[in-house]
């Protein structure tokens, strides 16, 4: 469905239509999803309405007809979250029950469901994926090219996971290890992800074909969530594959930074110095 949307996208579509009941899966092997139904009308039916984005709701008039301008890909990103919890909860709408509950709770920002159930440990990493794509300010959804590449990630490495004896530590093709490609994730997915990995991986320091441990490649995180992940390392025992020099201190995360045992790395290599954080507190 990503890979649709991505691609209609790239063509200047909207499809502005995407919900349950045009999505369509094969009978056959391999299964394939594919979205049907375009919006080609004005005219919304009531139906329609409970899995469009609020931006979209808020510019349907008395006559139920809605402004065309007011549609983008990311409207279309909020209605497949949707459609991805519906999927993963067999029937249930992240906004409410009824449609009218629904619809007030869509323009409200409010996706209850979605809210009651992030907390659960089943379907944490899951469902943090659902809340950065139907986030209510359009601006705060989760692009596609990021949807797509946390999907890959999960469709690549889970199942594996589950079903066979690969391990986190396991390095792929590309020399890299789960645990990175974990630690590479920028948005909310990644820390319950990360904690997912650590509860199964032994070599939590496992370094790639370039020598990165999972440490070093969170330190290169510039998402907001960098500063959770590292915490999680850290906990765990994560090292950095070499000392920090001077030269790296002001690429270092500020979550490093604070690291007592980050600390004690970096002025065992380094004397009779002042540095100053981003707060301008000093290191004597």
């Amino acid at each position: 469905m990503v890979s649709g949307l991505e691609y209609i996208h790239s063509k200047d579509i909207v499809h502005q239509n995407i919900k349950p009941q045009n999505i369509l899966i094969s009978f056959s092997l391999p299964v394939q999803l594919k979205l049907s139904e375009f919006r080609v009308t004005s005219a919304i039916s009531e139906a329609s309405k409970v899995w469009m984005a609020p931006e979209i709701l808020e510019g349907i008039d008395e006559t139920g007809v809605a402004v065309t301008a007011l549609a983008t890909p990311l409207s279309d990103v909020w209605s497949l979250g949707c459609v991805f919890f519906y999927f993963l909860l067999r029937g249930e709408h992240p906004f409410g029950e009824k449609n009218a509950v629904r619809i007030f709770n869509i323009l409200e920002g409010n996706p209850y469901l979605l809210t009651e159930l992030i907390t659960s440990a089943h379907y944490l990493w899951k469902l943090s994926l659902v809340a950065d794509m139907v986030a209510k300010a359009p601006e705060e959804r989760l692009q596609l090219i990021e949807i797509k590449k946390q999907l890959e990630f999960i469709v690549s490495y889970i199942h594996d996971l589950d079903e066979s004896d690969c391990s986190p530590e396991s390095l792929t093709d590309d020399g890299s290890s789960l645990l990175h490609f974990a630690a590479q994730l920028k948005s909310r997915t990644a820390p319950p992800l990360m904690a997912e990995f650590l509860s199964r991986t032994k070599h939590i320091n496992v370094q790639d074909k370039q020598g990165r441990t999972p440490l070093d490649v969170v330190a290169g995180n510039t998402s907001q969530w960098a500063p959770v992940l590292t915490q999680q390392l850290l906990q765990r025992g994560g090292r950095y594959s070499q000392s920090p020099s001077l030269s790296d201190v002001d690429h270092l995360t500020l979550s490093a930074l604070y690291a007592a045992h980050m600390k004690k790395q970096l002025l065992e290599n380094v004397r009779n110095v002042c540095i100053k954080d981003s707060e301008g507190y000093e290191w004597l």
